[in-house]
């Protein structure tokens, strides 16, 4: 093969991969792009979140310049993970929607700005909040680790008593942000949000709440796979709340 030739392939691939990366967003598809600073030539993963877990669907390429894009087709809504080097953030795109992401890629959860995405940009406002949280959890724990060992019961009373607080509120939230937000998609991060490994809104507890979870998405995505594995896990938990009341009420007898 001559070196015309393969000058000429070369070209083409180049061409190829750049309308692919920049191809025109469609009634079936969104774009997702920005630029990320010191990224060092890195690479984003783009992931689905199923009920089962997470399907990684693409991985992006960041160039040199720190900017990015790709444009990948939906046929319904659903939610991502924007996987980066230490930490993600969650999206909520929908068709047609050209999406602006900025942000440090040592820190995107702390430092990402987002546009052209109104659902997405609801998820950062849960975003932030939980970063809050995290911040103050830590102030906490540092707070803990450099106390002496004189005073370290009346302290761990008193940090257990700010732990409780900063829970109550962080659940007032959540509870807050799905009653503001019914049939958003968003709600169901908020309803599965949890501190310190424990879930701030617990079915067991709160299975209303999860209940208008699902009415609202009903409403507005009765057919999304979402929807149908909420629907299904709230009628497995009734199932096994009936049946905790059966074995009570035989075990009184």
């Amino acid at each position: 093969m001559n070196k015309k030739l393969l000058t000429i392939l070369a070209v083409m691939v180049l061409i190829f991969t750049s309308c692919s990366k920049f191809k025109k967003v469609d009634n079936e598809s969104f774009r997702l792009s920005g630029n990320m600073t010191n990224a060092n030539k890195g690479y984003l993963v783009l992931l689905e979140m199923r009920e089962q877990g997470v399907r990684v669907v693409d991985s992006i390429e960041i160039d040199k310049n720190g900017d990015f894009s790709i444009t990948e087709k939906l046929p319904s809504p659903t939610l991502f993970i924007l996987q980066g080097k230490n930490d993600y953030i969650t999206i909520c795109p929908q068709r047609k929607e050209d999406i602006k992401i900025n942000a440090n890629f040592e820190d995107m959860a702390s430092t990402y700005k987002i546009a052209g995405s109104p659902e997405s940009s609801k998820l950062q406002i849960l975003n932030n909040e939980q970063t809050k949280s995290r911040l103050a959890l830590k102030t906490m724990s540092d707070v803990m680790n450099m106390s002496s060992t004189d005073n370290f019961d009346s302290l761990k009373t008193v940090m257990r008593g700010r732990y409780m607080l900063l829970r109550n509120n962080q659940r007032k939230f959540m509870i807050d942000y799905i009653n503001a937000n019914l049939g958003s998609l968003t709600t169901l991060i908020a309803l599965y949000r949890t501190m310190e490994n424990e879930p701030l809104i617990d079915f067991h507890t709160d299975l209303d709440i999860y209940q208008k979870v699902l009415v609202g998405l009903e409403k507005k995505y009765p057919n999304n796979a979402h929807t149908l594995a909420l629907k299904n896990f709230i009628e497995q938990a009734k199932q096994v709340q009936s049946q905790n009341v059966a074995n009570e009420s035989s075990q009184k007898r």
